[in-house]
C-alpha cells in the first residue's frame, strides 16, 4: 500500500503466499560407463507485487485509485550429466541451464487537476518474455573418508536474458548462485534402527542488476540450518524435520526474511516411493507449504 506523495510513497508492505502450482520435476537415468543423466524443470524464482493507493500527491495534482501490479517468473530448465566414485566418496556434476523469464507489468491511476478535473491516462500493460543460458557445477564427497558426513559445493553462473521490446530493462540478468552444504548423520540413543541429521547450507546470489526494474543487489546471502529425526514406525521411515532460514535483503522489494520450517515424511522400507510434506512460517506474514514425492522406477 502507497501514500502521501505519488513519485516518492511511503510503504506498508504485507506478503501472502501464492497460489499451489508445481515448482520442480526431475528425471535421472544411468547411463552405463558415462554416469548418470539429470534433466530437471524448476521455478527459479515468482514475484507478484501489487501496488495500491488514492489521493496521492503529485505535484498540483492527485492521483486516485493507483493500482500497479509487477509480476516476473522464472523457469529453469537443466540438463546434467554427473559421475561417482565406486565406493560413492564423491560424485561430481556438470550442466546446461535453459531459463526462461515471464514479465507482466500493469498499471492504471485516475489523474486530477486542483479543481476535481480529470486529466485523461493511458493505461501501461506490458510483457513478455526471454531466454538466457547459463551453466552449472556440483561437488559432494564424505570428508575423510566418513561415510556419516557429506559437503557439497555448487555454482551457477549469472545468465543473460535477451530481454527487448515492452520488457526491456525490467530484469535483464539472474543472479548467479554459490552453494555450500554440509550434513553430519548420528546414530540414536533411542533405538538402533534410528538415527538423525544435523545440516547447514549457505547460498549466496551474486551479479545482479542494481539498474534494473527488479532491481538486485550486488550480493545476496541465504542460510539456514536444521535438524531431521528419522524415527522408525512398524515398516516404514518417518522423518520429522525442522529447521530455520534467514535471507539477507536482496534488492528492491527483496528485503530481509527469515523464517521457521518444519515437516514430515513418509519413508516405507523396500519402496521405490517417499513422499514429504513441509511448511515454513517467515517474517513477511505468510506460510509457505511444499509436498513432494520421488519415485523409483526400476529399484
Amino acid at each position: 500500500t502507497v501514500s502521501n506523495d505519488f513519485n516518492n510513497p511511503d510503504f506498508r508492505t504485507d506478503g501472502e503466499s501464492g497460489n499451489r502450482s508445481l515448482t520442480h520435476l526431475g528425471y535421472a537415468t544411468p547411463l552405463g560407463k558415462l554416469g548418470v543423466l539429470g534433466v530437471s524443470y524448476q521455478v527459479g524464482g515468482f514475484v507478484r507485487d501489487t501496488r495500491t493507493g488514492t489521493n496521492l500527491r503529485d505535484g498540483e495534482l492527485t492521483v486516485r485509485d493507483y493500482r500497479e501490479t509487477l509480476q516476473a517468473k522464472t523457469d529453469f530448465f537443466t540438463f546434467a550429466l554427473a559421475r561417482a566414485r565406486s565406493d560413492f566418496s564423491s560424485a561430481w556434476g556438470v550442466g546446461l541451464v535453459i531459463a526462461n523469464q515471464n514479465i507482466r507489468n500493469t498499471e492504471r491511476y485516475r489523474l486530477f487537476r486542483a479543481d476535481n478535473t480529470e486529466i485523461a491516462v493511458t493505461p501501461l500493460d506490458n510483457r513478455g518474455s526471454s531466454t538466457g543460458i547459463g551453466l552449472v557445477a556440483g561437488l559432494q564427497f564424505n570428508p575423510g573418508g566418513n561415510s556419516n558426513s557429506t559437503f557439497g559445493l555448487s555454482a551457477r553462473t549469472p545468465i543473460k536474458l535477451n530481454e527487448g521490446g515492452e520488457i526491456e530493462g525490467y530484469y535483464p540478468t539472474i543472479p548467479g548462485k554459490l552453494s555450500a552444504s554440509y550434513a553430519q548423520r548420528f546414530q540414536s540413543p533411542r533405538s538402533a534402527e534410528e538415527f538423525y541429521i544435523l545440516a547447514l547450507q549457505v547460498d549466496a546470489y551474486f551479479g545482479g542488476d542494481e539498474n534494473a526494474t527488479f532491481s538486485r543487489d550486488g550480493l545476496q546471502v541465504v542460510g539456514g540450518g536444521g535438524f531431521e529425526y528419522y524415527l522408525r514406525y512398524k515398516n516404514a521411515y518417518v522423518p520429522l524435520r525442522l529447521g530455520y532460514r534467514t535471507m539477507s535483503r536482496g534488492g528492491d522489494g527483496f528485503l530481509q526474511v527469515s523464517g521457521l520450517a518444519f515437516g514430515l515424511g513418509y519413508n516405507p522400507i523396500g519402496s521405490n516411493f517417499n513422499v514429504d510434506l513441509d511448511f515454513m512460517m517467515n517474517s513477511a506474514g505468510s506460510m509457505d507449504m511444499s509436498l513432494a514425492l520421488t519415485y523409483r522406477i526400476k529399484k
